[in-house]
């Protein structure tokens, strides 16, 4: 990780990061965003399919980059726990447009956190992937149409293939009829 961040984040300035399927932890996730802190410079960083896990998330919280658009933490095993990081930096970060965090461990209560987040104090983020979120179910149901009705800027939501029953699924999509430009996977 030392060597990616010297060559990649230091030396080239690179503006997009892909590093997923690398078998990352949380410490070289840490080496990382240590680079990361008040970059100027990189605006897409996909550490997804990696074993980051909550500590992982908890670094990447941490980062001060006031040019981060798209953030992909996808198939990293992160819990509730790793959610409420995330929550603390979507509060601040107004740079954020894209949130991956597909084929992970977060369950309802996670989703909730990051629903009040979203509904109360981000109005920046367009994409947000749950997807393969075996452990949400239809107690996120009323939560996320809330969240759908109040944020003005999320366009795009994956929700699909979770643990949503037909009727869950039908809930959410007839919630976003009356918005224009958004789109809903189920």
């Amino acid at each position: 990780m030392k060597i990616v961040v010297a060559q990649a984040i230091i030396k080239k300035q690179c503006k997009r990061l892909y590093l997923q399927n690398n078998n990352i932890t949380a410490s070289g996730t840490s080496i990382i965003t240590a680079a990361l802190n008040n970059n100027t410079i990189l605006e897409i960083l996909n550490i997804s399919n990696n074993h980051i896990f909550d500590m992982g998330v908890k670094s990447i919280s941490k980062i001060n980059n006031s040019v981060l658009q798209v953030l992909d933490l996808g198939s990293n095993e992160i819990t509730d726990f790793g959610i409420q990081y995330l929550i603390e930096m979507l509060k601040i970060n107004q740079t954020l447009l894209f949130l991956g965090l597909a084929f992970n461990k977060i369950s309802d209560q996670g989703v909730q956190l990051l629903v009040n987040t979203l509904s109360r104090h981000n109005n920046r983020l367009k994409e947000l992937y749950l997807n393969r979120n075996r452990l949400v179910t239809d107690s996120s149901i009323d939560a996320l149409v809330e969240m759908i009705k109040s944020n003005r800027s999320l366009t795009t939501f994956s929700i699909g293939h979770c643990n949503l029953s037909k009727n869950g699924q039908k809930k959410l999509r007839r919630t976003t009829r009356w918005k224009f430009f958004f789109s809903i996977q189920t």
